[in-house]
């Protein structure tokens, strides 16, 4: 959190008010870097409702606390159902944060789990890639056995993509 408030904040344009999706310890750490960076500047953390249920689960009951608003130098913090139109506004703005982050996260994670061998052979492209996929139908060690004009008469791609893939493919050995 410092950090990404710290490059945030060096970069300019500063916002009204900084809204932080957390608590009184998220809070009090962007204080703390607007204090160590000298610049004044309204925070506020939005906290979800918590589970205040302790251990037994088999009640039915589940007491919660409120949505609220965490404000520097105030004892208490702020009830977000006293306001209707702020709750709505505050709510959609967290739940917003959390769609793209989420959004982001399973971008890089599909990335990182759908790579293949292809993706390791410099100088292929998505297309030729996916081209190369969809007719692979061997073994990268059969693959061996092809020369740079068989890989290029098998999967229809140009000389310096063959050339490329038939590289990669000797590498190792």
């Amino acid at each position: 959190m410092r950090e990404v408030i710290s490059r945030r904040l060096n970069n300019g344009d500063l916002p009204d008010v900084l809204v932080i999706d957390g608590g009184v310890a998220q809070v009090n750490t962007v204080t703390a870097v607007l204090d160590e960076l000298d610049i004044s500047l309204h925070v506020v953390g939005i906290a979800k409702s918590r589970d205040l249920t302790r251990g037994d689960y088999r009640s039915g009951q589940v007491d919660r606390t409120e949505e609220r608003l965490i404000i520097p130098g105030r004892t208490n913090p702020y009830i977000l159902s006293k306001c209707p139109p702020l709750f709505k506004i505050i709510v959609s703005m967290r739940d917003e944060a959390h769609r793209f982050s989420r959004r982001l996260h399973h971008k890089a994670e599909s990335k990182r789990v759908l790579l293949t061998w292809l993706d390791e052979v410099k100088g292929l492209g998505e297309d030729v890639k996916k081209k190369i996929l969809t007719q692979l139908s061997m073994t990268q060690d059969e693959l061996k056995e092809y020369t740079i004009n068989d890989l290029m008469n098998y999967f229809g791609i140009k000389n310096t993509q063959a050339r490329a893939l038939w590289s990669h493919l000797h590498k190792s050995t």
